[in-house]
């Protein structure tokens, strides 16, 4: 698939808010590369970006400052290659995925981008050396898992739901639900 390193800026989203730079690799076929997207067969999409804040959009130069960042040598010499070195084997069939699975305490469904048995181990993992965020919570460097209350579950929530944790630490995507057996 034809793709593109870009970098661009964004104002943020009122009049005065810290600007943002942003790079990665975007479609190379007029697709709006502001999102970083890129497909990835008829139901995926694949994303690769970064980014840094920059000052109050209206006292930062915000194309200059993409410019002078796409000819730094921090974005020619460290981002830049590893962008370019990014490949993407065919994407799975649908009839590859695995959307939900039983484990010895748990059925899991709606796994994001994990097998059974990787979901399986986060969860355990967690719920074994996670250490506890406010009411429900269990979280390690790289999870955290919250059990629903009582009445979260008899409204339809999932018994236990885990998230990636974002560089910053915080919830990024739900990779799993599971709910007792």
């Amino acid at each position: 698939m034809p793709s593109q390193a870009v970098v661009a800026a964004s104002p943020g989203q009122d009049v005065g808010a810290n600007g943002g730079l942003h790079y990665g690799m975007a479609a190379g076929t007029g697709a709006d590369t502001t999102l970083f997207d890129l497909r990835w067969g008829n139901d995926y999409l694949l994303s690769f970006s970064g980014g840094q804040e920059l000052g109050p959009n209206t006292r930062v130069d915000l194309k200059a400052e993409a410019d002078q960042f796409a000819a730094s040598p921090r974005f020619r010499n460290q981002i830049l290659p590893i962008i370019q070195s990014l490949t993407a084997s065919a994407p799975p069939a649908p009839s590859e995925l695995t959307v939900s699975c039983v484990g010895a305490r748990f059925t899991y469904q709606n796994l994001a981008g994990v097998t059974c048995e990787e979901a399986k181990s986060i969860l355990q993992t967690v719920l074994d050396t996670g250490r506890p965020l406010g009411a429900g919570s269990q979280v390690t460097a790289d999870y955290e898992c919250y059990e629903a209350s009582y009445v979260e579950r008899n409204e339809g929530s999932p018994d236990m739901t885990c998230w990636a944790r974002s560089d910053e630490g915080s919830r990024d995507y739900i990779v799993l639900e599971a709910n007792y057996r």
